[in-house]
């Protein structure tokens, strides 16, 4: 039987943490030396960029206070020369006129020349000469700290060069070794998901695929998801219009006046506008309970001591509304509560559909195993996850997914500075995992997860194991949405991508752009006004109309393309690589450093 993790907060804790954070240390060194970087070089080279920096900051500071100098000096010359300008001309016209002329005070002629010759004097003497070679000397700075970057990069060429997308998943895999990754989110574990397990299409149909991460723990099936969706919700838009008339009052000595009156109407109106949200989640497939329905979300008592004593009365007091709310849910249906009072007040499940499955899912080991999870407040993130199992599919929505990165590419570890890559690679993997490892942790508390498991084959053909179309859309929108979205859209496009032929490892695709153009509509709103008439409001609001745009890409899968080259082959390989690439793609090429793909688009 595979490694079973019965107790999943006090396995990462006693173990799994440091045995991982050890693993990913140990591949970046047997990275490190397999590239043959010489560490101290290269930590003498990033020492003389930071310092060529550094000069290069001070150095462009001086020239920001000589500028700035300088101006000064060109102000008080040119008001010298405008204030003598402008009392030749008070004293020419005084001359034409026959009047006499003005003189001005001597201390102020005195300080307009004085202030005039040294700003000149300053200007073209001292300070010109200063910002020229303050000038050369930050463009001296700048080309040696160019140069030591380029050395540096240069140096490290070789370890950036071993980084790929599958390295978080090999160590994820050693550390857990019932965890496996897949290279891509393969058209052979999405069918898996959907015939065997029942997964409903609209899921991911729904939505664009930003990113995946598919595989399996314990023998089932999942897929790690981080997409976009679009919702329609209300958008209030105002209007207004200002009405004037007059009224005949008495005034205190009770004569009849004529008082002019005005009001501004205001009207609005509510309409859809189209939104579009970022999601995250866990989609698990597994036999066990294959009826059962149910839901829950995150209780605000998890968080709480369960030790203190107002949270011990607010828990009784949940116990008792359970059976009311699923009373109130479904009354046909009885409701029994288990023994384990704390997980039924905690995980709240009161909508599940089938009693019997519910209690051989949640068996007393699962619901003390959940119950640690959801009070877990210094291994992971406690009770962030909603969770819905709909028969053999169970999707986990963690909050803690929104800021964990899905995707593994290995360009965010690239550096020219050693411990720069270092300290990026070593906190991206452990996060990395911690993330997967505690969106998963809500199904690894049920022991019976990992002791049901499915024997149907993926992967056995190349089809299977071609990028299903939520991975194209992934590649899609890597490229960005701007290449793919309809010249009249106001708002974001949602992409999607449909897969028309497959042949050699290449596949014809196209990629349809969903937005909406906004139209601009008035509507007219009636309201009365101080004057005792109806009047018509004008409200200008924004109309979203559909428009979509199809456009054909071409894929090739990452086993059917030559692999980059390693540093100790033929130098010639990189561009050969390269060369094998554009004679596929042609002169419209798009070269992108996905785990699955080389794309171009026609």
């Amino acid at each position: 039987m595979q490694d079973e993790i019965w107790e999943p907060v006090a396995r990462w804790r006693g173990e799994l943490r440091d045995k991982h954070a050890a693993n990913v240390a140990a591949r970046f060194e047997a990275l490190l030396a397999k590239s043959g970087v010489d560490a101290g070089k290269n930590r003498e080279t990033v020492r003389a960029v930071k310092a060529l920096e550094t000069a290069l900051a001070d150095a462009r500071r001086r020239l920001r206070r000589l500028g700035a100098a300088l101006a000064l000096c060109r102000a008080a010359f040119w008001l010298a020369v405008l204030a003598v300008v402008a009392y030749s001309v008070v004293a020419a016209l005084a001359l034409r006129n026959g009047e006499p002329v003005p003189e001005p005070p001597p201390q102020a002629v005195a300080a307009v020349l004085a202030a005039g010759s040294a700003g000149g004097l300053l200007w073209r003497k001292v300070f010109v000469p200063r910002q020229r070679k303050a000038s050369a000397e930050v463009a001296d700075l700048d080309a040696k700290r160019r140069a030591e970057t380029a050395k540096a990069w240069e140096q490290m060429a070789p370890l950036n060069a071993l980084f790929d997308w599958s390295i978080p998943a090999e160590i994820a895999h050693e550390t857990l070794p019932s965890l496996e990754i897949d290279p891509v989110f393969s058209v052979g574990r999405l069918q898996d998901l959907k015939r065997t397990f029942g997964l409903d299409a609209a899921i991911l149909g729904e939505r664009s695929v930003v990113g995946t991460a598919s595989g399996e723990i314990a023998g089932s099936p999942f897929v790690l998801v981080d997409a976009i969706s679009q919702q329609w919700e209300p958008k209030t838009y105002s209007g207004s219009k200002t009405i004037h008339w007059t009224e005949r009052v008495r005034d205190p000595d009770g004569r009849w006046r004529i008082v002019p009156r005005s009001e501004t109407l205001v009207a609005s109106v509510t309409k859809p506008a189209p939104v579009f949200l970022r999601e995250k989640f866990l989609l698990f497939g597994n036999p066990a309970a294959p009826d059962l329905r149910f839901s829950r979300s995150p209780s605000p008592l998890s968080g709480k001591d369960p030790e203190a004593r107002s949270t011990r009365r607010a828990m009784e007091r949940e116990e008792r509304n359970l059976e009311a709310r699923a009373r109130k849910l479904d009354p046909s249906k009885p409701f029994t509560l288990m023994a384990n009072r704390d997980f039924e007040v905690l995980f709240h499940a009161v909508d599940r559909d089938h009693p019997v499955q519910f209690r051989l899912l949640y068996t007393p080991l699962a619901q003390q195993q959940t119950v640690e999870l959801l009070r877990d407040r210094d291994q992971g993130w406690g009770d962030d996850f909603s969770l819905r199992k709909d028969r053999m599919v169970t999707l986990v929505d963690a909050a803690h997914l929104d800021v964990a990165e899905v995707e593994t590419p290995p360009s965010r570890y690239a550096s020219y500075d050693l411990e720069d890559i270092r300290a990026k690679f070593v906190s991206f993997c452990n996060e990395w995992f911690k993330h997967l490892y505690f969106a998963l942790a809500p199904l690894l508390c049920v022991p019976l997860y990992q002791q049901t498991r499915t024997h149907e084959a993926i992967h056995r053909t190349d089809a299977d194991r071609a990028a299903a179309a939520p991975e194209l859309e992934s590649v899609a929108n890597a490229f960005g949405e701007d290449r793919f979205a309809h010249p009249r859209s106001a708002t974001r496009n949602l992409l999607k991508v449909s897969v028309s032929h497959r042949e050699g490892g290449k596949t014809a695709a196209t990629v349809s752009a969903h937005g909406f153009s906004a139209e601009e509509r008035v509507e007219i709103v009636q309201k009365w006004g101080g004057d005792g008439h109806c009047h018509d409001v004008e409200v200008p609001w924004i109309e979203y109309l559909p428009v979509v745009r199809e456009t054909p890409m071409s894929v090739l899968d990452a086993e059917k393309r030559p692999r980059a080259y390693a540093p100790d082959a033929d130098p010639s390989a990189a561009e050969a690589w390269r060369r094998a690439l554009l004679q596929w793609a042609g002169a419209d090429t798009n070269v992108f450093g996905h785990r699955a793909t080389v794309s171009r688009f026609g």
